[in-house]
C-alpha cells in the first residue's frame, strides 16, 4: 500500500478529462502497490500511473460492487493491462475513473 501521496501530484482523471479521451488503459508493474479507501457506495482505488510527459500522476478507480474490486485488484497484482473510462468528478480538480472490467 502507499504511504503517502504527495499533493502536488497531478490527477489521472484531470488529464483524462483535460485531453478529451473518454477511455485510457492503465498498464501497471506487477504487484504494483496501490491504496484501497471506502467511498460511499463502493471502493477507491489509489495508485501512482506515468503519463505521456513523463510525470506520475494518482489514479483515482472506483469500484461500485465486490466483484468489479475483485476483477480490478487481480488486473493491478498481475500487471495486466487495466481499461478504465473518465468518470465523476470528485472535486474541482479530481476526477475518477471507472474500470471496464
Amino acid at each position: 500500500m502507499l504511504t503517502n501521496i504527495p499533493v502536488v501530484m497531478s490527477d489521472f482523471g484531470a488529464y483524462l478529462r483535460a485531453s478529451g479521451r473518454r477511455f485510457q488503459w492503465i498498464a501497471p508493474k506487477r504487484n504494483t502497490k496501490f491504496r484501497t479507501i471506502a467511498w460511499s457506495s463502493g471502493t477507491m482505488l489509489l495508485l501512482r500511473v506515468l503519463l505521456p510527459n513523463r510525470k506520475y500522476a494518482v489514479a483515482r478507480i472506483y469500484c461500485a460492487t465486490h466483484e468489479i474490486l475483485k476483477k480490478t485488484y487481480q488486473y493491478l497484482i498481475n500487471g495486466d493491462l487495466l481499461s478504465v473510462k473518465l468518470g465523476f468528478q470528485l472535486t474541482r480538480s479530481m476526477w475518477c475513473t471507472i474500470p471496464q472490467v
